[in-house]
Parts: structure tokens; sequence; C-alpha cells
């Protein structure tokens, strides 16, 4: 009988980045069988889904707070399922409140936990620390600073495996169009809602500009219509990396689109706006005060100008604009300095985690 493997990938996110190393320990581990939480595609890998990642997503503090009954639900049924196959290993990607909530439980079941991407404890409750020195065997970081940020605090087994976005095809080009700027308002409904307006208010501001607007498969289409006419082409996000390589500029949503933006040595204008009820959230439950955009945070100082909530207006983004064209060559030296971090110093997570499995 096949010793099991659970594995959590729980928003799209976590499907991608395990794509850096399960297809290699699955194929490497003959003797084990995996279950869990991911999508059509680890399936077909050999993954036994106890629950498809569509029915795990949530977007937002408010909408995770409604899905609360499902989460308690899913993670009781995980659990038990872990008695019941007498699991002794679990690889837990990204998704970091329901995975973290998990540890314990799954230590004292007498579990190894292999936590891939380290969550973001620098920004947003250094106490979760507490639980990676204690449950967790082998942890993951995707950002430079973050293995020694850990190991200073007492996480054994740290490990910096880089992005999987420094790995993709190359994007620094000779190709650049000097007038072309790509417009990136986010890959959430909510996000394309309040953002999107605000950046075509900024686009009427610079005429002279050719404008490419990337949409995305899962945000409702009616977000785009009103304005899609506004904008000189307008694509899905399977063409990003051809709209990159031909731009000179980006102003997008914060997330991991920026990281991508600087990897291809694009000056950019980071901006975000949420609901009223997401902002209150985050101002007075999170403690981290510091960059939003991952080439500030890396490099600890301002790279990309930043227009967030009450500063993300037309008139502040066209502000960052004049600056961003103003330094635009400092700019991008420094950007160079972000892709030799992200490519220093980094390990094969595939082969620690098949080492740890033995």
């Amino acid at each position: 009988m096949k010793k099991s493997v659970l594995i959590i990938q729980g928003e799209k996110s976590g499907v991608e980045h395990a794509r850096s190393f399960l297809p290699e320990v699955i194929e490497k581990s003959k003797d084990f069988a995996f279950f869990g939480v991911g999508d059509s595609e680890s399936e077909q890998l050999g993954v036994e889904l106890l629950y498809d990642l569509k029915e795990f997503s949530s977007m937002g503090f408010s909408e995770v707070i409604t899905k609360l009954p499902f989460y308690i639900n899913a993670r009781k049924k995980i659990l038990s399922e872990v008695k019941k196959r007498k699991t002794k290993h679990a690889i837990l990607v990204d998704f970091q409140s329901f995975n973290t909530s998990l540890l314990k439980p799954l230590s004292l079941l007498g579990v190894k936990v292999f936590y891939y991407v380290a969550p973001q404890a620098w920004a947003w409750k250094e106490g979760r620390v507490i639980k990676f020195k204690k449950y967790v065997h082998d942890l993951f970081c995707l950002l430079p600073f973050e293995k020694k940020w850990f190991e200073s605090r007492g996480v054994k087994n740290t490990h910096y495996v880089s992005h999987p976005l420094v790995s993709k095809k190359n994007l620094i080009t000779n190709l650049k169009d000097p007038k072309a700027i790509a417009i990136l308002p986010g890959s959430r409904n909510s996000e394309v809602k309040y953002l999107l307006p605000i950046l075509v208010e900024f686009m009427r501001k610079n005429p002279n500009y050719s404008y490419t607007l990337v949409k995305l498969k899962n945000v409702d289409p009616k977000f785009y219509q009103l304005f899609e006419e506004k904008f000189d082409h307008v694509v899905y996000s399977e063409k990003l990396s051809d709209v990159l390589e031909r731009s000179s500029f980006a102003i997008t949503a914060s997330g991991t689109i920026t990281l991508e933006c600087a990897l291809a040595h694009i000056p950019t204008i980071v901006c975000y706006k949420v609901s009223l009820l997401n902002e209150y959230i985050f101002r007075n439950f999170v403690e981290y005060k510091g960059f939003a955009s991952i080439a500030n945070i890396v490099l600890n100082r301002e790279i990309f100008p930043e227009r967030l909530q009450e500063e993300c207006t037309p008139y502040l983004i066209n502000e960052s604009f004049k600056k961003v064209a103003r330094n635009y060559e400092q700019i991008k030296t420094d950007l160079k300095e972000v892709s030799k971090q992200f490519n220093s110093d980094k390990v094969d997570a595939a082969e620690v985690i098949l080492k740890g499995m033995q």
C-alpha cells in the first residue's frame, strides 16, 4: 500500500507555484499517493482531489468571512483524511490563513510539513513565526531577503527558491515602443471596478501615448466594457508577455504583476484602491506599513511610485508618471539590481522535498 502525502493548493497562485516542483516530486515518488486540494492539472499529475481550488478561492477580507463555515468544514475533512490515511508528509502551498491553521494539528498527528511560499510575516503578523519554528520541517521563500529574516527568528531549514517569474521568458528586449504604456488594472472584480475608471482618466491627461489594456478572463466583462474603446489595444493576459516586450511604461494594480514588470525592466507606477470595508480592515488589523510593490520591498526604497487608496487619483498618478519619465534610465538601472538579487543562491525545492520524504 502506498504512503500518502497531503498537498494543499487552495488558490490559483498556489497551483502556479507548485508547477515549479510538484511534477518532479510526483514522478520520483512512485511509493507515495498524493491527495488534497488543487485543480484539474493537479489531478492529471496524479493528485486525488478532496476539493477543487474553485471551491476554495476567495478575494478580499469580506469574502473570506462569508466563507468561514466552508473553510471550517473543509479543515475538519482534510484532517480526518490525514488520520484515516495515516499520512506522514504534507506539502502546503501558499493560501496562508488556511494553511497556517493546519500546522499545529498536522504536527500533533506526526506529519512532517513542507511549507512552500513563506508567509509575509514580516508584513502581516510576526507572531506567525512561532508556528513555523515549532511545526514546519522545511520552509521555502520566494523573496531574496526572507531566508535571512526567518532564520534570524529561529526558523530552521529555510530555503530560498526564487520566484517562478524569474525563470519565465526574458522580456528585456530592444523592441520597446517609447510611447507604449501597459495598463494592468488587476486580477479581481473589485480591483478592476475601482481602478480602471481612474486609469482611464489618467490616459486622458496623456493622449499622445499608445495604451494597451490587459484583461483577465476570470474578471466579469462588465467591468471592462465601458472603457475598452478608450484603448489602442485590448488583449487577454495570455498575451501579457508580448505586451511587456513592447511597453516602455506600465501602470498596474499592486500584486505579483509588479514583480513581472520589474524583471522586464519596465518603469512602473503601482496603484491600488479597494472598498471602504476592506480598507478599514487593512488599516486597523494589518501591522505592515511598508512598501506595496515587490521591487521596492526587495531594495527597501521607492523604485516604483505607489499610489494607494486616497492617493490613487488621476492627478497624483500623472504626477508620478512625470517623475518616472524624468528618472527613466535610473529606474532601469535600479531594476537590474532587483533581477540580480532574485538570481542569487537559490536551491531546488523538489530535491529538498524528495530528500525529506525518504
